[in-house]
């Protein structure tokens, strides 16, 4: 499954109307965060991971480092992922 979180903000990035983070589903409770502004087969495009634990959402960040931190729904584990990209997304799932 996948889902996607957009923003009609404007990137940086050339060719680019709007910033998109995808969600695609490793498992039942687990999803890799793509950013769609890269090409699928650039590692680049892996910014974060999210894992459903219990009742929470771990949310983990990558890129510049490593940042992680739990929430209590998957739309806050996703918008803190983009937050801390530096991307104003108002995350649709």
């Amino acid at each position: 499954m996948t889902t996607l979180i957009s923003t009609p903000r404007p990137t940086e990035r050339e060719g680019s109307a709007s910033e998109v983070l995808r969600l695609d589903a490793i498992s039942d409770h687990e999803w890799r965060v793509i950013d769609t502004r890269y090409s699928e087969h650039d590692a680049s495009c892996v910014v974060g991971f999210v894992e459903a634990l219990g009742s929470e959402y771990e949310a983990l960040v990558i890129g510049r480092g490593c940042e992680r931190r739990r929430f209590s729904s998957l739309l806050d584990a996703t918008g803190f992922i983009s937050r801390s990209l530096g991307n104003a997304v108002d995350p649709v799932l």
